[in-house]
């Protein structure tokens, strides 16, 4: 705000005609910002069974981020992906569910996968309040036993909303067409994406073929298996993908990390952002094995100065190839957001000690929120 300059439109502002007497600024002004820009989010949420456990906490976070966006008049989109949801029947290839028109051979094949909207800038308060309400109930299910006086009765969910695997690979190319469609609908000038999963993505089913049966002397469709999985390369070879869109050609040496450059390159300026819940169990802590797998290249005693980190701040930032910023996060009660308020065992206490309980208090919600709190960075 301290380079904001404000200048007058030339229009009069009726709401001061009547101050004609004693006023001689009657016109409407206008602030305007250097530098400003306007900012949109969509949200990518790992739905499946691994996140039972750490749903309530999630939700927790990603709820207080949906607030905040609403607030300040930023558009959003949620989505979670699920392999589960939709038709049970419906079979995982092309080439054998009916769907093999719609691809050419050389293209991607992709396991059964949907994309969930469960929030919206678009909804109504009252869609959006329902929607939380009922996710709530569902998550209230998963992670052992749970206080209902407090939750309220668990909500017996759908069949097809299961929680399911992990198609983190296949979510990345759906996001592909429906980020710049977000950003071409909302006129937004940055957005930022970002993906919440708790594990690694399932790998591609490959490419789809052509396989000719000498025998009928026929050719039928087929899926060609890829020589890189979201793991990395397999036998030192790798795969080329070009994006038919932007007609830019990608070595492909780690399928998932990959597949983020190739969707940054559909959307110019983007923030790619991912968390990762790491840890488990009620407590939530990341153990030292789980960060060795996320860092190979550090020694034990560096680990353990990063758990310790993770410990006290709650998250981890770390450089992962794809992502702009990607941090770790605890689960468990550790993902909870601090709601309290000053006890009123503290009316009549003295200044230094509601200084301290003030204190206290007003920083476990902030470190509490940490979706909240790195979304704002982005967006300052």
């Amino acid at each position: 705000y301290a380079r904001a300059a404000t200048s007058k439109t030339g229009s009069l502002d009726m709401n001061k005609l009547h101050t004609y007497k004693y006023n001689e600024d009657l016109f409407k002004k206008v602030t305007t910002l250097p530098g400003a820009t306007n900012h949109g989010m969509v949200m990518i949420l790992d739905w499946s069974g691994s996140m039972g456990h750490n749903l309530i906490g999630t939700l927790s976070q990603m709820y207080n981020l949906i607030w905040f966006c609403r607030r300040t008049k930023i558009p959003f989109e949620v989505f979670a992906f699920s392999d589960v949801y939709g038709d049970p029947n419906v079979r995982r290839y092309a080439s054998r569910s009916g769907f093999a028109n719609e691809f050419k051979a050389g293209d991607i094949a992709l396991s059964s996968f949907h994309l969930l909207n469960f929030f919206s800038s678009n909804m109504t308060l009252a869609e959006e309040m329902d929607m939380m309400h009922i996710l709530w109930m569902y998550a209230a299910r998963y992670g052992g036993y749970r206080d209902w006086r407090e939750l309220g009765f668990p909500y017996n969910n759908p069949n097809n909303l299961n929680l399911g695997g992990t198609p983190l690979n296949e979510a990345i190319i759906a996001a592909m067409d429906l980020v710049p469609k977000f950003k071409n609908d909302t006129g937004v000038q940055k957005v930022n994406t970002i993906f919440l999963t708790d594990g690694a993505s399932h790998s591609l089913d490959g490419v789809y073929d052509y396989h000719f049966d000498s025998r009928t002397n026929e050719h039928t469709e087929t899926v060609k298996s890829l020589k890189s999985g979201y793991w990395g390369t397999r036998k030192g070879n790798s795969d080329i993908v070009t994006d038919p869109v932007t007609n830019k050609t990608y070595e492909i040496t780690s399928m998932t990390n990959d597949l983020l450059r190739i969707l940054k390159g559909r959307v110019p300026g983007m923030n790619v952002v991912g968390f990762f819940i790491a840890g488990n169990g009620r407590s939530g802590r990341v153990d030292k094995n789980t960060l060795r797998y996320l860092l190979p290249l550090d020694e034990m005693h560096e680990i353990m100065k990063k758990i310790k980190f993770i410990n006290k701040n709650k998250y981890l930032a770390i450089s992962q190839l794809g992502y702009d910023e990607y941090y770790v996060l605890p689960g468990g009660s550790a993902l909870k957001t601090e709601n309290e308020t000053l006890d009123d065992e503290l009316i009549g206490a003295g200044k230094a000690k509601l200084k301290s309980a003030f204190g206290k208090m007003s920083k476990g919600k902030l470190s509490s929120r940490q979706l909240l709190n790195k979304f704002v960075g982005l967006v300052a």
